[in-house]
């Protein structure tokens, strides 16, 4: 799932998706994919061991993290363009960084503080023509924009959260729980059935 931030072609894919199906179905099938190509790897890997729950309050946090991330991402971009979200879902990363540092007390040293006011003088720059229609004009423009930095705040609580739940459990048992319970979740408002409406 990192490829989404570091990646341009995801989002466009995601674009031309979310015009037929909704949120909700999307990351569904993502999720449900993912955790049946996950499980026989974590079982191969670690056999029945793997499948230990622990830390179970961090993982319930880490599954709605992280699909509140998939779908509001997705509800975001379905307002603005593929290459915007790009350069605001960047603010995932320094939210990291930044939680780490007030919660687990890591260490912060200049030249994050340095890329930190880079990116905030960057997303100022990239902004500079659309002050007024954030600010004043509230509409699709800034429904998307403010989407895609909540869903931003969703993924760096998924990543602060998996940061402790690997002290009990495995990276491949914290996704493949996350991919399951997370396709549980979002089952009831989900329509798998949309997807024969496509075409090829």
């Amino acid at each position: 799932f990192r490829t989404k931030y570091t990646g341009g072609v995801l989002p466009v894919f995601l674009k031309l998706l979310v015009v037929w199906l909704d949120p909700f179905t999307i990351t569904w099938f993502r999720f449900l994919t993912a955790g049946i190509l996950m499980a026989p790897v974590l079982l191969s890997r670690h056999g029945t061991a793997g499948l230990k729950i622990r830390g179970t309050p961090l993982l319930v946090v880490g599954i709605v993290g992280l699909c509140g991330n998939y779908v509001i991402f997705l509800t975001g971009l379905r307002y603005i363009s593929p290459g915007t979200s790009q350069v605001i879902i960047q603010l995932a990363p320094m939210m990291v960084l930044l939680g780490a540092l007030v919660l687990f007390k890591e260490p912060f040293r200049g030249v994050q503080w340095l890329g930190l006011g880079l990116l905030v003088v960057g997303l100022g720059l990239f902004f500079n023509m659309r002050y007024g229609v954030l600010l004043y004009e509230f509409g699709k423009y800034s429904t998307g924009v403010l989407l895609v930095a909540l869903s931003a705040v969703f993924w760096a609580v998924y990543i602060l959260a998996q940061k402790q739940i690997l002290i009990y459990m495995k990276p491949e048992g914290v996704l493949l729980y996350v991919y399951f319970f997370g396709s549980t979740l979002l089952l009831p408002m989900a329509h798998p059935g949309r997807v024969l409406d496509l075409d090829g």
